[in-house]
């Protein structure tokens, strides 16, 4: 069934004292067809950063204009990023079981969540809380 995410986490309503925030940058709005390009990620424990992961994404052609100009993000500064998998691999090991926070983060954990069954052969599990809600 196309877009059926059976193991995805739970869209939480609650308040933690322990996550990640999470913020990527894709090169459309379809987990389907298009990619990611930038993840982002701060880990907060008890209101204290104790970690943060950032890296940009190969996604092996150029991007459009458009969304250089929207992201900010160049094809010179993608040149000589890494590739998706082992990007993925170091942010989902980043993530473990955290739960993650986001503005409209059901965006960014539909492109991981897809990220992760196409590359890794694995679910992305993890709650999430998203601020928008």
């Amino acid at each position: 069934m196309k877009g059926s995410r059976e193991f995805k986490g739970n869209s939480l309503l609650e308040d933690v004292s322990d996550y990640v925030a999470i913020d990527l940058e894709t090169i459309g709005l379809d987990p389907m067809y298009d990619d990611i390009i930038e993840f982002g990620a701060v880990k907060v424990s008890n209101g204290i950063i104790i970690d943060k992961f950032q890296s940009l994404i190969n996604p092996g052609y150029e991007i459009s204009p458009f969304i250089a100009t929207l992201t900010g993000i160049s094809n010179e500064m993608l040149a000589s990023a890494p590739s998706l998998v082992p990007t993925l691999s170091k942010f989902i090991e980043f993530l473990g079981n955290y739960t993650i926070v986001g503005h409209n983060v059901n965006f960014d954990i539909n492109f991981i969540y897809d990220a992760c069954v196409n590359n890794l052969g694995v679910a992305f599990s993890n709650n999430f809380i998203d601020t928008m809600r």
